[in-house]
């Protein structure tokens, strides 16, 4: 397995290019937000073109979880950023990493208007704040912040990070360096997605505190061709292969952070014309998918979310994939 330990060095090459001490004159606020996901399409262990391997994942955007940020500049200790809630810590976090590496005298406060996504259930909450935070910084200073750079300070900053500040663009994202091993180079299809939360009592899965798994050589070998099998989905719109790509990862996926209800949530997808189901990977929420250019498709997604909600999932949700937008 390929490691994501970088030198201190390494870590500033790409920031070296902007000057360290940049005169204070950012605007009186920034503005950044940030989508939030759904889980994974796909989620293991894939090897990289000289042959390395890397934990990997294909996020699944949700478009309608926005997160917002407002970064204030006001006298403080430099470097130091206060935050609105208290509880953001990783978002303040992020805010003070940004600055370390372009503006490290300057300070601030950080306010974060959420989407209201519970930490833990695996909707990319703490990533959402941390990339709003990000692009508010840089919105601030006008920082020359990529894409990939804010790949880098998200997963510096909170240890992983899934890919939603690449927006709209379908990645496989290698969640613990932040960088693309793979670009598709395509949208997703319209899926329409039925998810709810599969465990609301046990309060979300403490992601810090959840071991990564060490998959087998066999498995590898699956990730290997579920890869192949989501290129050639995404290539010609195929909700149905997608869908039976999420299913085959989620499967592998319940010999480490089993899913409850997995096999209740399959039955009812094969019951109301799902087409497979997919899970967050590191969290309690998992969906039912539809493909939304077939006729009638949003009607049997209606149909079983209220079969879901008969048979005790609480207050399932339906959402569409088609409508992502740019999350600047």
């Amino acid at each position: 397995m390929a490691t994501c330990d970088v030198t201190d060095d390494a870590r500033r090459a790409p920031f070296d290019t902007f000057p360290l001490h940049q005169p204070l004159v950012g605007r009186r606020f920034g503005h950044g937000q940030s989508i939030g996901h759904h889980g994974e399409l796909l989620q293991g262990t894939f090897e990289d073109s000289d042959g390395l391997r890397h934990r990997a994942l294909v996020t699944l955007p949700l478009p309608g979880l926005v997160t917002h940020a407002y970064f204030h500049p006001g006298p403080g200790a430099p470097g130091r950023v206060t935050v609105k809630p208290a509880w953001k810590r990783k978002a303040a976090a992020a805010a003070e990493l940004i600055l370390s590496r372009y503006l490290p005298t300057a300070s601030g406060e950080l306010v974060i208007h959420g989407a209201g996504a519970q930490p833990g259930l695996g909707l990319g909450s703490s990533t959402s704040d941390v990339t709003a935070a990000l692009r508010a910084v840089a919105d601030c200073y006008a920082l020359p912040v990529t894409a990939a750079d804010l790949a880098r300070l998200a997963v510096e900053a909170e240890g992983a990070s899934d890919s939603v500040m690449l927006d709209s663009q379908v990645v496989l994202f290698a969640h613990r360096c932040g960088h693309v091993l793979e670009s598709f180079n395509r949208l997703l299809p319209h899926i329409v997605v039925v998810g709810c939360d599969t465990d609301p009592d046990r309060g979300g899965v403490d992601t810090l505190g959840f071991r990564p798994p060490e998959h087998t050589a066999a498995e590898i070998g699956e990730f290997r061709c579920l890869l192949g099998l989501l290129r050639h989905g995404l290539s010609t719109g195929s909700v149905s292969l997608l869908a039976k790509v999420a299913e085959a990862s989620a499967r592998i996926n319940q010999r480490y952070l089993p899913t409850r209800e997995f096999d209740n949530l399959s039955t009812i997808a094969r019951e109301t014309g799902g087409l497979g189901i997919q899970v967050s990977h590191s969290g309690t929420v998992a969906g039912i998918l539809f493909d939304g250019s077939v006729p009638g498709a949003v009607s049997r997604a209606e149909d079983c979310q209220r079969i879901l909600r008969k048979r005790g999932f609480e207050d399932p949700w339906v959402f569409h994939s088609h409508s992502v937008k740019d999350g600047r």
